[in-house]
């Protein structure tokens, strides 16, 4: 069939891929849609559930059986099972790619009262202060800083760039947490090589069209450990929960 097509359209160059095969992704898709349809049958036969702790544990509860965490490292499960939560995308549970010292990383920075540095208010503003706070570190994000704005447009660069190249200081054996800017990744990968930052972790999981997925793929050239996923998902939601679950951690090991 395939030449059959190239000679009906020479002028098109195609490219081959592997194929799809068994994929975990269609069984999550297929759970996901078995789910909508079960949900929405029993939604009139029950009670709204409106207790705080009881949303999160049945949440919970539906993602243990959406998803196989048991055959997942023990210390990857809390933060695989948070991103989901937070995002409602089981597909998290396949794509977060961690290097195999960051969880362990990002509890000994916490617990050693490092500063957790920020891309975005957003992120800066999701995260749970208190624990990071008693441990002796800060939550930073420079983004919104005077000098941020002044120098970004005297270099015509974006805030998230300059707002890492400033925080170099305050992310020494901290965890950096990338959300929303991809150029913020880029930048900080490019201080990282040039010795001019040293974090313990980078949590990099910047969205968009433009730039997240070439970060997220120069992120693993890196030798400072990471967390990150595969494609052009993440945002702000997903990387608070990664850090909000590394953070719990920290205070239960």
């Amino acid at each position: 069939m395939l030449e059959i097509e190239k000679k009906k359209h020479p002028q098109v160059e195609f490219i081959y891929s592997n194929n799809i095969g068994a994929d975990e992704r269609i069984a999550l898709i297929a759970a996901d849609r078995i789910h909508e349809v079960l949900t929405e049958k029993q939604y009139g036969n029950r009670d709204r559930i409106e207790q705080p702790q009881a949303i999160v544990d049945e949440s919970f509860e539906i993602i243990n059986k959406l998803v196989d965490l048991e055959s997942m490292p023990e210390l990857h499960r809390p933060i695989i099972q948070r991103a989901i939560h937070a995002t409602g995308d089981t597909e998290y549970a396949y794509n977060l790619i961690f290097h195999p010292k960051a969880v362990d990383a990002g509890i000994r920075s916490i617990k050693s009262g490092k500063n957790i540095i920020t891309d975005v208010n957003m992120v800066k503003a999701g995260i749970t202060s208190g624990p990071v706070e008693k441990f002796g570190g800060k939550i930073v994000c420079k983004i919104s800083d005077k000098s941020v704005i002044d120098e970004a447009k005297r270099q015509g660069k974006t805030r998230a760039i300059v707002a890492m190249q400033q925080s170099t200081d305050d992310m020494k054996g901290g965890i950096v947490v990338i959300g929303n800017a991809p150029t913020a990744l880029f930048e900080l990968i490019d201080l990282i090589k040039r010795g001019l930052a040293q974090p313990a972790l980078v949590v990099g999981i910047p969205v968009g069209f433009v730039g997240a997925v070439e970060a997220k793929h120069a992120l693993k050239d890196i030798s400072i450990p990471y967390i990150t996923n595969t494609n052009r998902k993440g945002g702000s939601a997903v990387a608070v929960s990664i850090v909000n679950a590394i953070i719990k951690l920290a205070k239960e090991y």
